[in-house]
């Protein structure tokens, strides 16, 4: 698969939200909420959203990344991007892809800008899309490695990822609503992802099924929940 496009998804996939609740951890997710605002923000779904702009900012989120095959030093990456429904996302930090199936997220800084886009909030099976408009600033740290399945093509890429990411801030709003500071880190294990559609901005789309496991704090919280669901959305 093109380097390009495996950069992309990597930068965009994470921008999932979690959906039905397994384990012991529902405490934890009705806290989420409760401090998320009803009817003004979409709980932890709206964190996780925090890196949706690193490919949906419809401009090739990291495409601009390239790889020798086999290991790659840092490479600063600093672009602008449009988000679907209005608004601008900005990526800031060091990018490091690893033998054409890692990508090493270092320091990497997303500076929001009234960004809107549709994504799914939590809830079980399938679940429903909202409008989200973001703003404020999220560091994140991390690292993805991807497979990508035997059937996969350009236009309807398949895979399957792990992948680690810290997300910390004290500045990131959406739909008004300011989150308390938080340092949370979301743990994927062997996610089912394709996009349908991956040249046309308007009609791409996203499937995923994964198991998320969060820890970390929200406030003075303490967070330590699984969740596993499906879910569609728009890619871009």
């Amino acid at each position: 698969m093109n380097i390009k496009k495996m950069a992309l998804m990597g930068l965009i996939i994470l921008a999932i939200q979690c959906g039905s609740k397994s384990g012991d951890g529902s405490k934890d997710a009705l806290t989420l909420l409760a401090l998320a605002g009803q009817g003004q923000s979409p709980g932890i779904s709206g964190i996780y959203a925090s890196v949706i702009g690193g490919g949906g900012g419809g401009g090739g989120g990291a495409g601009a990344l390239t790889s020798s095959g086999v290991s790659s030093p840092f490479q600063l990456l600093e672009q602008t991007y449009p988000c679907k429904k209005g608004g601008t996302f900005e990526i800031k930090g060091d990018v490091e892809i690893v033998a054409l199936t890692t990508i090493v997220y270092n320091g990497v800084n997303q500076i929001y800008n009234s960004c809107s886009r549709t994504m799914p909030v939590l809830g079980t099976g399938t679940t429903s899309s909202v409008d989200m408009t973001i703003n404020g600033t999220i560091l994140m740290d991390g690292e993805s490695t991807t497979t990508v399945d035997p059937d996969s093509t350009l236009q309807n890429p398949k895979f399957t990822m792990n992948q680690v990411a810290r997300l910390r801030s004290s500045s990131y709003t959406v739909n008004g609503f300011t989150y308390p500071t938080f340092d949370l880190t979301f743990t994927r294990t062997n996610s089912k992802v394709s996009i349908e559609n991956m040249g046309d901005i308007e009609k791409a789309t996203i499937s995923v099924s994964e198991t998320v496991l969060v820890v970390g704090t929200i406030g003075e919280e303490v967070v330590n929940s699984t969740f596993t669901y499906s879910a569609k959305y728009d890619a871009f």
